[in-house]
């Protein structure tokens, strides 16, 4: 049998350490995660740990704080737009040289705004827009919302813009980059 991936979410960052004002937002998951426990047990449980460890590393490595993680999901929060980017590539990019068994592919969005924590999580509109764009990432993509960009203040290298997209929920179109460390392969996928 499986050990089973924790399916409810659990909180971990300590509250007075997130940021607030103007936050920028991290989602990432493991793609088709669901057939791959079904497939492997223990083997996807033990390759889901050592992936969760590099993501966890990337994010902290560049400032930002883990708020929460759900099965195979991560939520994290930085105060400077350009360490979320280069935590989301980062861990791309360590993630797909891991040598776990299954291998597993992540995907990542991000998104900028006004947001305050409340009793150590956030919940302000930007959070939802950053789950919205991580929902469109196809596998091993980061997806970078256009207003995550102009907070950087600066397009990062290797980022493509994509164009402006509707995405579920959300009133406006987002305009959406790819962004994608020096080593990555060119991503085909379309914006989900």
């Amino acid at each position: 049998g499986t050990t089973g991936v924790g399916m409810a979410r659990s909180a971990i960052a300590d509250a007075t350490a997130l940021p607030s004002g103007m936050v920028t937002f991290l989602f990432n998951d493991v793609v088709g995660s669901t057939r791959l426990i079904q497939e492997h047990g223990d083997a996807f449980v033990a390759a889901l740990q050592q992936t969760q460890h590099a993501v966890r590393g990337a994010i902290e490595a560049a400032g930002g704080v883990v708020v929460g993680t759900e099965g195979d999901s991560t939520f994290a929060a930085f105060a400077s737009a350009a360490g979320g980017i280069a935590a989301a590539v980062t861990a791309q990019d360590v993630a797909a040289r891991l040598p776990a068994t299954p291998a597993l592919t992540i995907r990542a969005g991000l998104h900028t705004g006004y947001a305050q924590p409340l009793e150590g999580d956030y919940l302000a509109v930007p959070v939802h827009v950053a789950s919205r764009v991580a929902s469109a990432a196809g596998p091993g993509q980061v997806l970078v919302s256009g207003d995550t960009i102009e907070q950087a203040g600066a397009v990062p290298d290797h980022a493509v813009e994509l164009g402006a997209f509707e995405l579920r929920d959300v009133a406006e179109p987002v305009r959406l980059w790819r962004a994608a460390g020096p080593d990555a392969p060119p991503h085909a996928s379309p914006v989900r």
